[in-house]
This record gives structure tokens, sequence and C-alpha cells, in this order.
């Protein structure tokens, strides 16, 4: 999904790393589902790729299973 936005905007991922202020290799990580990003990330790295985190969420959240979008009724 990052990628996927990174190469909407025709960004490199040292570009991407330089403008959010992240190294290189934490993007590669995030980019492969190795790392999850905080939420400070999450917006810096949305702010660097000039889409809002709302937007960014709302890709993440369509690529879930139908089950995991809510938590089970614990009750």
């Amino acid at each position: 999904m990052l990628i996927n936005l990174r190469e909407e905007r025709h960004v490199t991922q040292e570009q991407l790393a330089f403008d959010s202020g992240y190294h290189p290799k934490y993007i590669s990580l995030l980019e492969r589902g190795k790392n999850s990003p905080s939420l400070t990330a999450i917006l810096e790295i949305s702010r660097a790729l000039d889409v809002s985190a709302a937007e960014v969420v709302r890709r993440v959240e369509s690529l879930l299973p139908g089950n995991r979008r809510r938590r089970p009724d614990s009750r």
C-alpha cells in the first residue's frame, strides 16, 4: 500500500525517507510489511507524500479481511 502511494507520486524510497525524516531502510521495511508505523510515522509519511493520513488509513483498512475490521463482542 505504501509502495503504491509512493509510486503514484513518482517518489523514490530515498526521497520519501528524506522528506519524511526517516531512514530509507525504515521506509523499505514499511513497504515490505516488516514493520508497523507509529501514528507519528503515518502522519509524517503522509505529509511527505502530500496525502491525508485519513486516506492512508482508509487504504489500509480496505485491505483488511472483513473479519478483522471489528473486534468480537467480548460479552
